[in-house]
């Protein structure tokens, strides 16, 4: 089916799902977070391991392996530099010319108008997923969680958040929040977020992914330009609650997956 957002004030029992890197951010957050983490000390004695990774990931190894592999070269790091980092980061790259892909954005602000929840979901994890939820008015957060002990990295994460992970995510909070799955919109720019997609009645496909554009084709679903541009903030206030995970004020708190 056509999925569309729908217009401002129609009533609403859903909500919409947004995949993050590519699909709402212009880039990959782990790649461009890497560019500053790089200048660190631990990021220094890492570039190497990184580069091969990055390798790795274009010859096709799968996404959630690519995804261990990279935290785990956060192991030993304590838990506040990193944060701190990625803090430093974001207010570096969101002031970037090609920081929002503008068409999901732009369905992104429709949903928000429309009374829905909105939902991210990334295999990232919620330090570098902060600044980009607070931009775009996320109410819930579904992200990898980093492991740590006594305030160090162990440089695992309890559950990549990819594929099959990102569907069992989508699916919980419809579950939990008693909504109208068939109303829901979920939004992805690659192959591996296609469980995600298969939970709603309403999937549209960012960019021009060759599997996901040919699902996309022969089940008539929404396919929106990836075209990148200037971020456009929300007027709204939020609150930062403790764990980094922006929320509106007196709306909805948060939520992690992949505990």
């Amino acid at each position: 089916m056509t999925a569309t957002a729908p217009p401002p004030g129609a009533a609403t029992a859903g909500a919409a799902f947004f995949d993050v890197d590519e699909t709402l951010l212009g880039f990959k957050s782990p790649a461009s977070f890497w560019g500053a983490w790089s200048a660190t000390p631990e990021g220094r004695r890492r570039n190497g391991a990184f580069e091969d990774l990055l390798a790795r990931a274009r010859a096709g190894a799968p996404r959630a392996l690519v995804n261990r592999e990279y935290f785990r070269l956060f192991e030993g790091v304590a838990v506040t530099a990193f944060e701190r980092v990625a803090a430093e980061w974001y207010t570096a790259v969101r002031a970037g010319p090609h920081t929002a892909v503008l068409s999901a954005h732009a369905a992104l602000r429709g949903h928000r108008a429309a009374g829905d929840l909105i939902v991210l979901v990334s295999g990232s994890v919620g330090p570098l997923l902060a600044g980009p939820a607070r931009d775009f008015g996320a109410d819930l957060v579904l992200c990898g969680r980093q492991l740590a002990e006594h305030g160090i990295l162990t440089g695992e994460v309890a559950v990549p958040m990819i594929g099959a992970a990102k569907a069992a995510a989508v699916r919980r909070v419809i579950a939990g929040r008693r909504l109208d799955a068939a109303r829901c919109h979920a939004y992805g720019d690659h192959a591996s977020d296609l469980p995600m997609l298969e939970c709603v009645g309403h999937p549209v496909a960012v960019g021009e992914d060759p599997e996901l554009a040919a699902r996309a084709g022969a089940f008539g679903w929404r396919v929106l330009s990836r075209a990148t541009g200037p971020l456009e903030t929300r007027p709204d206030p939020v609150t930062v609650p403790p764990g980094g995970i922006p929320r509106r004020r007196a709306v909805r708190a948060p939520v992690r997956a992949g505990r």
